[in-house]
């Protein structure tokens, strides 16, 4: 790549560069971006709620997602956990250990890079917790939607669009509480935190969807069970302490982050999660930083070793 000598990064309007500052490469065929930076969670192209952790640590990885690329990376850790929530879908339904088995290996072809052994394992310690046993599960996997009023700076004023599907919704002491399963090998007090968006923007959903209050339960880590002989180990049921009515302030946040994108105001969050990031780090997402104000310009697709 080379610094464009005519604009130096500095013109937006800049005819050989289209403001990104740097000079396209004419040995590769142009990508030509269909999509509108304003369209973001729109109606057509709806917010998916598992993305939500993503867009609020870094708003430009859910700027160019939108405009590039697919959300759903496909890899070991991700299709494992894909099975096991397979498996825990199924026994919730059936209880019935060897249904979810066969439900899980029926689920290999679709998530072809998951490891059967260790989802069946996760699995099977999940349904020896007597917390899980005794849950009373009222919804597993269940859709859902929901359609938010833009934050006061959002330039677009279009309605804010989630969609999602929703792990388990469980009922305690008569009140409804959202809940969910992940397998990702981070601290379980990480995670608590990391997902809070997402399960907020679920209970804002549900709420709305079953007309009664739908609270924050909480995660469920099942890469935390360990076959030590402990069946309710801790880390793995994880609660979140909020009330119901900081869900709204909360799901405020995702608002101004989609303000922010639709604006194209938007800079990149660097961390340790670039390094998962189909965009590869700042090297390749920060010379398209200056194109996402303007996605009717002809921007290339970035062109690092993937």
């Amino acid at each position: 790549m080379q610094i464009c000598q005519q604009c130096y990064q500095t013109n937006t309007a800049c005819g050989i560069c289209f403001g990104n500052g740097v000079t396209p490469d004419a040995s590769l065929p142009p990508t030509v971006v269909s999509k509108s930076i304003s369209d973001f969670a729109t109606e057509t192209f709806p917010l998916h709620a598992s993305s939500i952790p993503e867009l609020i640590k870094c708003h430009l990885k859910g700027a160019l997602l939108h405009l590039f690329g697919s959300e759903y990376e496909s890899s070991q850790a991700a299709d494992t956990g894909s099975l096991t929530h397979v498996a825990v879908a199924e026994w919730h339904r059936s209880k019935d250990e060897e249904a979810a088995i066969a439900a899980l290996r029926g689920a290999e072809q679709k998530f072809p890079h998951g490891s059967v052994a260790e989802a069946a394992q996760m699995f099977f310690l999940y349904s020896r917790d007597e917390r899980n046993r005794q849950a009373v599960v009222r919804y597993i996997e269940h859709k859902t939607a929901i359609s938010l009023t833009p934050a006061p700076n959002d330039p677009t004023k279009k309605t804010i669009r989630i969609v999602g599907t929703v792990d388990q919704v469980r009922e305690e002491h008569g009140r409804l509480y959202v809940w969910d399963l992940k397998t990702s090998k981070r601290p379980a007090r990480d995670q608590l935190d990391m997902y809070l968006y997402q399960l907020a923007a679920y209970a804002i959903a549900l709420s709305s969807e079953l007309q009664t209050p739908v609270g924050l339960g909480g995660l469920i880590c099942s890469r935390y069970y360990k076959d030590t002989g402990d069946p309710s180990p801790p880390n793995t049921v994880m609660r979140y302490p909020h009330r119901f009515n900081d869900v709204g302030p909360i799901v405020d946040g995702i608002r101004y982050a989609v303000a922010a994108i639709r604006s194209g105001h938007v800079h990149p969050g660097p961390g340790e999660h670039c390094r998962y990031c189909p965009f590869t780090g700042t090297a390749e997402c920060v010379p398209l930083l200056r194109s996402i104000s303007d996605s009717s310009h002809k921007i290339k697709e970035p062109t690092s070793q993937r």
